[in-house]
Order: C-alpha cells, then structure tokens, then sequence
C-alpha cells in the first residue's frame, strides 16, 4: 500500500511540474520620493476673512530624486497617452470646541479649480491631480472659507501619516509613490489657518 501511496504521489507531482505552466518573470518597478518641497499655500497665508478663498499649489518637478539616490524623470515613467496625472488626497479639518478635529466636507461647488483637477470624491476626501504641461505636473485650486473657525488642512489620518502621498503609476508594471509635506505645515504635517 506504500508503494502504491508513493507512486501516486510522484506521479501527481511529476505531472503538475511537467504540465503546469511556469511563473512569468514579473518585472515590476516601484519608485520612492520624499521632498517636502511639492504642496504649498500661496502666499503663506495663515488668516483669511469670512468667505476668502485659499488656494493650493502642487509644483512637482519632471525630474525627481529617489530615496535611493537614482535621479528620475516622471514624463519617462508615466504613460504619457493614457494617464499623464500624479493623484494626492486632502482633507480640510476644523478644530472643535473640544480641542478635537472634524473633518470637513468640502463640495464641488466650494472648490475653485486653476489648474488641473481637484474635487470631492467621497466623503470628505477632495481628490487631487496634477496634470502635465509637458514640463511639470501641476495643479492650483482653492476653497471658499463659509465658516469663521481655526482650520488645518492634512493627510486624511493625520494620526498616521504626516506626508502627502502623491502616486502615479503606468501599467501594472511601474508606481511612483511621491511623499511630502505641506510647505510651513506643523509637527503633524497639518497646514494650520484661522478663518475670522
């Protein structure tokens, strides 16, 4: 009965190795950058007026240092036909009475948008993406301040992530993962504004 068991085992194992296909050889690439250098506030400003706007800026370079040290250019990385955008998310927070932050959903009609395309996605989720212009990938909105109040603009958990998580990708074989801070933001990675 042994021998039986055993020869059947051989047998199954010879055939899953003779009739299986091999594994393709996957050949993914992944790209870390940090640069804290990308997200800012124009002007800096940090009080705004009842129903001022404040604009955010993505500069992001064409040409990006790895954390590896290996210079890169986006442009070459990113399918320039397809999907020629590096996407980020932002939450606006509103400090409450209880020294706590509420996250605040902005509409789409409280997003004033100059360059390339920022709008709310789900829930309280405004969803960045920085076009190419064929030298950098960018993009510029604003939002309508309606409430007087102390504010912060983020990550969407601040509790766990201080940098920006800007990604890109091209195919399944290639990602770009871009971390940074907002430009002035505090220990958090949380740009803080009052509104009067």
């Amino acid at each position: 009965m042994k021998i039986f068991s055993t020869l059947i085992l051989i047998t199954i194992s010879l055939c899953a190795g003779l009739c299986c296909p091999e594994e393709d050889d996957y050949n993914y690439e992944y790209f870390e950058v940090l640069n804290d250098t990308i997200i800012s506030i124009e002007n800096d400003e940090t009080v705004f007026q009842l129903n001022d706007t404040i604009f955010i800026n993505t500069l992001i370079k064409n040409s990006q240092t790895t954390v590896d040290n290996e210079t890169i250019i986006l442009s070459d990385l990113l399918d320039l036909d397809a999907d020629p955008i590096l996407y980020n998310n932002l939450i606006l927070y509103k400090e409450t009475s209880f020294g706590t932050l509420a996250k605040i959903a902005v509409t789409n009609s409280n997003i004033i948008i100059l360059d390339g395309l920022a709008d709310n996605t789900y829930d309280e989720l405004i969803e960045v993406k920085n076009m190419y212009n064929s030298v950098n990938f960018s993009s510029k909105f604003g939002i309508k301040l309606l409430e007087t109040g102390t504010y912060y603009l983020g990550t969407p958990n601040l509790d766990y992530s201080e940098r920006v998580n800007i990604t890109g990708s091209s195919g399944y074989d290639r990602q770009i993962n871009i971390q940074s801070k907002i430009i002035d933001s505090d220990e958090n990675g949380a740009y803080k504004f009052i509104v009067e």
